[in-house]
């Protein structure tokens, strides 16, 4: 009986390290950003796809994935312990590149208010526009890119 206890302790031993190494695995270079509030139309274009679809609560934005807001919407999006950041109506951005070390929204048009925390020594958080990009270490700041390419950081 003894015997047993020690083989079944065993075995689940070896099953939860397969199951934790395989987590690593899959997540490892493969952050996700998650939709957490939604007020109106809002959509998203995933990587390396043409057709725009709407966007849920849940939802997990990876790198190049796009999401835009339409008139009177709005959305949150959360980079877990980074920060995170809300579209304001009319606005598009993507994720140029989100990794563990550095996350890069380019924002075509409209506004984006980042709230960034403390972020580690080698790490990077950054808003590219058409002409300019903002780059923080944890702080708030609104960046905005209106239709007639007039460029402003707050």
């Amino acid at each position: 009986m003894a015997r047993r206890n020690v083989i079944l302790t065993a075995l689940a031993m070896v099953l939860g390290a397969l199951v934790l190494v395989a987590g690593c695995t899959t997540r490892a270079g493969k952050e996700s950003a998650t939709v957490t509030f939604i007020q109106g139309q809002v959509e998203v274009r995933l990587a390396g796809k043409a057709d725009w679809k709407p966007a849920e609560i849940g939802m997990k934005l990876g790198q190049s994935d796009v999401i835009r807001t339409l008139e009177n919407s709005k959305v949150d999006l959360s980079f877990g312990a980074k920060g995170g950041v809300r579209l304001e109506p009319n606005s598009q951005v993507g994720l140029a590149e989100y990794t563990k070390d550095a996350t890069m929204l380019d924002l075509t048009v409209g506004k984006v208010l980042v709230t960034a925390e403390k972020l580690a020594k080698d790490s990077k958080f950054e808003v590219k526009t058409p002409t300019a990009v903002a780059s923080i270490t944890g702080t708030q700041f609104l960046v905005e890119v209106s239709p007639e390419e007039v460029k402003e950081v707050k």
